[in-house]
């Protein structure tokens, strides 16, 4: 189960397999070097998003539970970074996952308190978690990869917990966007996660494959709108460099 790779049938056309493929090794030694969050990409990936789907892989782990997704956009990396910087956009279809930002946070490190709704008779999670860019790996990938990483923070700082909820014991992962020279982006979703409490492997599995799934096609629904979206009232978003990304330039 742990190795079942499943796709979501999706209607955007994509550059061919080649291509898609040749973009993810110009730049796959500088990640392995300074990235934070690791892809692993088989070729069989490429010809799946080269037919405009989105794939999901669970990933076999030794205590959390890990997988990976990953998606075509016709759009460009500074679309989707920021649809993916902007959790109160993205969040407006997740009652499922209310979020907080928590104060301490700027704009180049958030820190986020987040209560995940499980379906009875599993307890509610939380999580307090940072994330933050990798201006490193942007810099030496001369602006092709775009990172976004999380980690689990202390959980004291969430003034509100819920006293019934389970806390998450781990948490890592995030997004990777690369950059495709013929057009669009790649990107990729990786989580990993120990969810606490004492539930089944595979009820953690098919809850995850489901999330991700969520995650990344409303990633893709959103990035549709965010030029116009992100306006001059919008809050700033920073590139990976820390660079404040200006309304109507992307």
């Amino acid at each position: 189960m742990w190795q079942l790779l499943l796709s979501i049938p999706a209607a955007l056309a994509a550059p061919d397999a080649a291509v898609l493929s040749a973009a993810w090794t110009a730049v796959s030694q500088e990640h392995a070097a300074n990235g934070r969050v690791p892809v692993s990409l088989k070729l069989d990936d490429f010809e799946q998003l080269a037919k405009g789907e989105v794939v999901r892989r669970l990933l076999p782990g030794e205590g959390v539970l890990a997988a990976q997704g990953a998606i075509y956009s016709p759009h460009s990396p500074s679309r989707i970074w920021v649809t993916i910087q902007d959790p109160e956009h993205l969040n407006l279809a997740r009652e499922d996952l209310p979020l907080q930002r928590l104060p301490g946070s700027t704009a180049a490190r958030r820190l986020n308190y987040q209560m995940v709704k499980t379906p009875w008779p599993l307890a509610d999670r939380q999580q307090v978690f940072t994330v933050e860019a990798n201006a490193g790996l942007y810099a030496s990938s001369e602006k092709r990869v775009w990172e976004r990483s999380v980690a689990l923070a202390d959980r004291a700082l969430a003034a509100d917990a819920d006293p019934d909820a389970v806390w998450l014991e781990h948490l890592a992962g995030g997004f990777v966007v690369v950059s495709v020279p013929e057009g669009g982006s790649l990107t990729v979703l990786r989580i990993e996660a120990d969810p606490g409490g004492r539930v089944p492997a595979d009820i953690v599995s098919r809850l995850s494959s489901v999330t991700l799934g969520r995650s990344l096609k409303r990633l893709r629904t959103y990035a549709e709108s965010a030029a116009a979206h992100y306006d001059a009232g919008h809050d700033t978003v920073l590139y990976p460099d820390g660079q404040p990304m200006v309304p109507g330039t992307f």
